[in-house]
């Protein structure tokens, strides 16, 4: 069998969908006082007043827990689209906006 494209073109294709994607890790940006795992973010204990805005919005895990975080905006998990677990526990919530 005899491939259409030829196997030069079918291996550059491949390589070329393996870096696509690699893409959004290799661009992970962990923020400052935080400790990242490949998408996984701990900012524990760091004294964050918010929601750091550095952190990527791909990842699959935040945990910000034994901050000074007070407020949760409106919309503002609303880009981790791929957050599967978030932990907020031990801040000072008293607000929480509506959608937040």
């Amino acid at each position: 069998f005899k491939w259409p494209l030829g196997a030069r073109m079918l291996a550059a294709l491949y390589a070329m969908s393996m870096v696509l994607k690699m893409l959004p890790a290799l661009g992970m940006a962990c923020p400052p006082k935080c400790r990242c795992e490949k998408l996984l973010f701990y900012c524990d204990s760091q004294g964050f007043h918010s929601v750091p805005n550095t952190t990527e919005k791909g990842s699959l895990g935040l945990s910000l827990r034994h901050n000074y975080i007070s407020e949760l905006e409106r919309d503002q998990f609303a880009s981790f689209s791929q957050l599967t677990w978030l932990h907020l526990d031990h801040n000072q919530i008293a607000t929480v906006r509506e959608d937040s």
